[in-house]
């Protein structure tokens, strides 16, 4: 993806070949919830009531076109060995007295049980999927999603979600700085304007963001051998089938919006 700005540290677009390998990488769904990603609820629910909801009109438009985008790489990624981990906004407890100042400032508390924090139906965690809460942008912050990630011997990140500019750029962004190899599928991430969501990609990819579309994702997956539990178990006696969640095929089917 062309930038219009060229930067001597960019990391050179090539094929994700070399970067891609079923079991050390994550997809990662960012903030897929019905607390900003839901017309009915949460910020939409607030926008309906300030009579402001055409402002968001754009961005649910690109968010009914992210789903079924999400979910065909959700279905993927199970039998190619990717673990699958969901990260949404969401307090520890449900007063929200763990939540950071920004997030109050902003009105944006979410208590853990409800509506706003569960994960859209349509992508929802399904068998042993781990859901990572935040309180901030970024997960990296405040969460322990990087020792998970170390724990499960991940090193690459494909990340999808909402919003561009903002969440997605933040999780990609530290994911860089720790060293990780970073992909972010560009048609399936949203943003408030979609001219927003093309200078969030382009910010992303002279920072050494891989940045990809969903049938490339899917290619480079589909030519991946499949998870079998031949390769290292977490303990002894343990599979790698029965440590990761994953079987042979895929865990999901492609859902109708």
């Amino acid at each position: 993806m062309r930038t219009g700005i060229e930067s001597p540290f960019r990391r050179p677009e090539s094929s994700l070949a070399p970067v891609l390998e079923g079991e050390r990488a994550a997809l990662l769904v960012v903030d897929m919830q019905y607390f900003d990603a839901h017309g009915e609820w949460g910020e939409g629910k607030t926008a309906r009531g300030l009579r402001v909801l055409h402002a968001f009109d754009e961005y649910f438009t690109q968010l009914a076109e992210v789903i079924p985008r999400i979910q065909s790489l959700l279905a993927v990624s199970g039998g190619k060995g990717v673990e699958v981990i969901h990260v949404r906004v969401a307090e520890l407890t449900n007063d929200s007295r763990d939540a950071g100042l920004k997030q109050l400032v902003r009105g944006l508390a979410v208590p853990k049980d409800s509506k706003e924090a569960q994960l859209l139906d349509e992508v929802r965690a399904i068998d042993d999927e781990i859901v990572i809460s935040k309180s901030s942008s970024g997960p990296f912050a405040t969460s322990n999603l990087d020792r998970i990630l170390r724990n499960l011997g991940i090193d690459t990140l494909i990340v999808v979600g909402t919003s561009t500019a903002g969440c997605v750029e933040s999780t990609a962004s530290d994911a860089v700085d720790l060293g990780y190899t970073v992909i972010v599928a560009a048609d399936a991430c949203a943003c408030s304007t979609r001219r927003s969501h093309a200078q969030a990609l382009g910010r992303m990819a002279a920072a050494s963001v891989l940045v990809a579309s969903t049938d490339e994702l899917r290619s480079r997956l589909d030519d991946l051998p499949p998870w079998t539990d031949s390769r290292a178990a977490a303990s002894p006696g343990q599979s790698a089938t029965c440590r990761r969640g994953f079987s042979q095929g895929p865990r999901r089917k492609t859902l109708t919006a």
